[in-house]
C-alpha cells in the first residue's frame, strides 16, 4: 500500500515493479493485492499496461483497515482476559492503544514519514 501511495502520480503500478522495489515474491504480492482489492482499497487494470492503483485517497485509508484486511484481526495478545491475571489490564491497555493508533494513522501519514526518512538519509554525510 505504501508503494502504491508513493507512486500514485505515475498512474497504474505494475505488480512486478512493486515486487522488485519491496523485495516481495510476485505470487505472494498478488495474493495480498487481491485481498486489498476485495476490501476496496485498491483497484486493478488489466492488459499489457495493467497493474494496481489506490482506490481511495491515502488520507482516508486507515492503517487499521489495511491490517484488518491482511491479518484478519489485530490482537496484542492471544490470552483471554482473566480478572485474576495481574498483567491482564496492562495487555488490554496496550491493545486498546494499538487499535486507536491504527485507527487514527492514515496511509498519508505513513507516506509523509517515509518521505521525511528518505530525505533525511540523503542529506546525511560525513566529513
Amino acid at each position: 500500500m505504501l508503494d502504491l501511495a508513493l507512486h500514485r502520480n505515475e498512474g497504474v503500478v505494475r505488480v512486478a515493479d512493486i515486487a522488485q522495489r519491496q523485495s516481495i515474491p510476485i505470487k505472494f504480492l498478488e495474493q495480498i493485492l487481491l485481498v486489498l482489492k476485495a476490501g476496496e482499497l485498491v483497484s486493478s487494470r488489466r492488459g499489457a499496461r495493467g497493474g494496481y492503483v489506490l482506490a481511495k485517497d491515502p488520507a482516508v485509508i486507515q492503517i487499521g483497515d489495511i491490517v484488518r484486511l491482511t491479518e484478519h484481526s489485530f490482537a496484542v495478545s492471544h490470552r483471554t482476559h482473566n480478572p485474576a491475571d495481574p498483567f491482564g489490564e496492562i495487555w488490554e491497555d496496550i491493545g486498546n492503544y494499538a487499535r486507536k493508533k491504527l485507527a487514527t494513522t492514515t496511509l498519508q501519514d505513513i507516506c509523509t514519514r517515509a518521505i521525511k526518512l528518505r530525505l533525511g538519509r540523503s542529506l546525511e554525510y560525513s566529513i
